[in-house]
């Protein structure tokens, strides 16, 4: 996976060329067509809220921020047609501006700061345009802000999350002590990753991936039909909401001690227990479940910000008096028959299946199951000794 040239931009002395196109990945094709068939729809807008402690410098963040863009070029990527097909192009520079507020006198200045974070979705990120996020600061008090940014989720995913305030981070310390930010240069971008994964899959290797999954899915549960409180709609909605409950520590650490003794992920043993539910509920013992996964298995793709997340298709046939632990060995081997193959996008395993589709479920599969890794709880400034976290809210999306 050759990395492009830095100086894409300009050759030989020549005028500055202002941007550069590439082709769009599979799932940022998806992505795209779903925007295109419903612009308004803010579903796939992103919306982060950072809490910020400490003696914070608005003027350093903001420039921290306008380094990030530079720095990885998803961020300051916009989408078009060009020749009839969708393209992304990479412009030469971008800015971000930091919209500053003090809500510090307010009787719940936190309360507000979640109410506009929630809000943001209601306008939807314009993708035609770079940069592809927006940010917001946020005063609650002294040494007390919180930063509110949106992405579209075709230019970032939760891999990235982590990314972003890592180098945001690396770089705002420098900035405040008034030195010169060092970060190591990316080996490769997005484009790079693009380009590749459009050469990849083709010919043999395309057919090979193909006809095992066509193998894997032969005679598949067309839909998982589950008891609900109303009627599946003849249109699907992104109408929604998230609800968090905390488990206790003590649990995690018991699930995690039973996975190894049994010599098993976390997330088999997460999936066993989740198709035994939808298997009570359903009474269906042929069980289809989507799996997020990272699709980050080159070290050139770690630091990189960008959509390179992929849907795994576990399928699990079992006994309808069978044992958990029998069900957990079966779904143990089917994660990892999937696994072996998790490279084909899922966007290109629906095209070359070529399902009966309808408006009213997704194909192949109507639930998921994300056991993340990405999550970022609290990150502490080395240098100015801020810490920041990000606060995971509840919220309606529709």
């Amino acid at each position: 996976m050759p990395g492009h040239s830095t100086d894409e931009f300009s050759a030989n002395g020549a005028e500055q060329v202002e941007e550069y196109s590439f082709p769009l990945t599979y799932a940022q094709s998806r992505l795209w067509f779903l925007q295109q068939f419903d612009p308004e729809s803010s579903a796939y807008s992103v919306p982060w809220f950072l809490r910020i402690r400490g003696a914070l410098d608005p003027n350093a963040l903001h420039e921290a921020l306008n380094l990030l863009l530079k720095r990885h070029e998803m961020l300051r990527t916009r989408f078009d047609v060009r020749d009839g097909q969708p393209q992304q192009f990479v412009v030469a520079s971008a800015t971000v501006d930091l919209p500053f507020e003090d809500i510090s006198a307010l009787a719940d200045p936190v309360a507000e700061a979640e109410r506009l974070c929630n809000a943001e979705p209601d306008h939807p990120i314009d993708i035609t345009k770079a940069p592809l996020f927006r940010v917001r600061l946020l005063r609650l008090g002294i040494n007390d802000h919180a930063l509110l940014l949106t992405t579209h989720h075709i230019a970032i995913d939760g891999w990235s999350r982590a990314v972003f305030a890592k180098d945001m981070v690396a770089l705002y310390d420098a900035l405040a002590a008034n030195k010169t930010p060092e970060l190591p240069d990316l080996p490769i971008q997005y484009a790079d990753y693009a380009v590749w994964e459009r050469e990849n899959f083709s010919g043999q290797k395309l057919r090979d991936y193909v006809d095992f999954w066509r193998t894997e899915l032969a005679g598949a549960p067309a839909l998982l039909e589950l008891p609900t409180d109303r009627p599946r709609p003849p249109v699907e909605t992104f109408r929604g909401a998230n609800h968090y409950v905390q488990f206790p520590a003590e649990l995690s650490s018991k699930l995690i001690g039973f996975s190894k003794a049994r010599q098993s992920t976390l997330l088999s043993t997460m999936l066993a227990g989740f198709k035994a539910l939808l298997f009570r509920y359903s009474g269906l013992a042929d069980i289809v479940v989507g799996v997020p996964v990272a699709n980050r298995n080159r070290v050139e793709l770690e630091p990189l910000i960008g959509f390179f997340t992929n849907t795994l298709v576990v399928r699990t046939r079992f006994n309808s008096d069978a044992h958990f632990e029998d069900l957990r060995k079966l779904v143990k081997q089917s994660t990892v028959r999937a696994l072996t193959h998790s490279e084909l996008p899922f966007e290109k395993l629906v095209e070359e299946l070529n399902p009966e589709r309808t408006l009213s479920h997704n194909p192949v599969f109507q639930v998921m199951l994300s056991v993340r890794h990405d999550v970022t709880e609290k990150v502490r400034f080395p240098e100015s000794g801020l810490e920041m976290e990000f606060v995971e809210k509840g919220g309606e999306t529709g």
